[in-house]
């Protein structure tokens, strides 16, 4: 609807984050000729939350950020737009550190990790995913896939967002 809306002139102006279009829409949208898309510095995020009591190795979250690739996932689902940052705070913030370098896909180094933490690679950990969220759930598959690999097996299980806080404990 609002790509027919942003089309047919009825609709001015609107924000990503507030409407909520589709990024398999974003290559429609740029093309129109009487729109213009504006992208700014990345001020929302996508975050994971594991569990520590049921991975309290911490060789094996490790393994689990060297297992995936982010920046793939950034340039595919999000057509690049955005940034690929350690931490809760984008480059945006004023109390962003760039001194912090992301951790960058290693699968190699992933396995030495779970090799090394005895991480039992029949075990399969429950991945909670907000349905809401379209690009974090084909993230998710994708993220799945990469672990699996280097011998991470997961369940998603896609929730509505007030299900994915109950069992977050948040």
């Amino acid at each position: 609807q609002l790509y027919a809306g942003l089309q047919s002139g009825e609709i001015d102006i609107t924000q990503h984050t507030m409407s909520d279009i589709p990024i398999e829409d974003y290559e429609s949208i740029e093309a129109l000729e009487h729109i213009q898309t504006v992208y700014g510095s990345a001020v929302t995020n996508q975050s994971m939350f594991i569990q520590t009591a049921n991975v309290p190795d911490v060789r094996v979250r490790q393994a689990m950020l060297y297992g995936m690739d982010r920046e793939m996932i950034l340039e595919q689902l999000l057509k690049g737009h955005g940034e690929v940052v350690d931490g809760f705070l984008s480059s945006a913030s004023p109390f962003f550190d760039d001194s912090i370098e992301a951790v960058t896909y290693n699968p190699e180094k992933a396995k030495q990790l779970l090799e090394e933490a005895n991480w039992d690679s029949n075990q399969k950990l429950r991945f909670y995913v907000n349905s809401g969220d379209s690009v974090f759930v084909n993230a998710a598959m994708i993220i799945a896939s990469q672990w699996e690999a280097v011998g991470i097996k997961t369940e998603i299980q896609t929730v509505d967002f007030a299900t994915l806080m109950d069992v977050s404990g948040t």
